[in-house]
């Protein structure tokens, strides 16, 4: 999409991602289980490590999507000093600044 050099697409791309995770709801852990519950307490314990590990990701998972959006967003906003900051950094990974 960046390569077409059309903000408009690169925004709607980032508008997107942005709304991805709106209507979803809050990913949280609250520990359902316990050694007074019906499972025993080693199984809980296995079952809580198995929620919290799933809580962590989906939350890193919406995190990244969002970080995602608002930075196609940004880039689409200006999308000439974007290239020519990347252009820039390209050229000064070679000697002598050039190709």
């Amino acid at each position: 999409m960046g390569v077409t050099g059309n903000p408009d697409e690169i925004r709607r791309y980032g508008e997107l991602f942005s709304l991805v995770t709106t209507g979803e709801p809050t990913v949280t852990w609250n520990q359902p289980y316990g050694s007074g519950g019906t499972l025993s307490a080693g199984l809980a314990n296995v079952q809580d490590q198995k929620a919290r590990a799933a809580t962590k990701f989906a939350s890193a998972k919406d995190g990244g999507l969002a970080a995602t959006g608002e930075g196609l967003k940004r880039i689409a906003n200006d999308l000439g000093d974007f290239d020519s900051r990347g252009a820039n950094s390209i050229k000064g990974l070679f000697p002598g600044g050039g190709v």
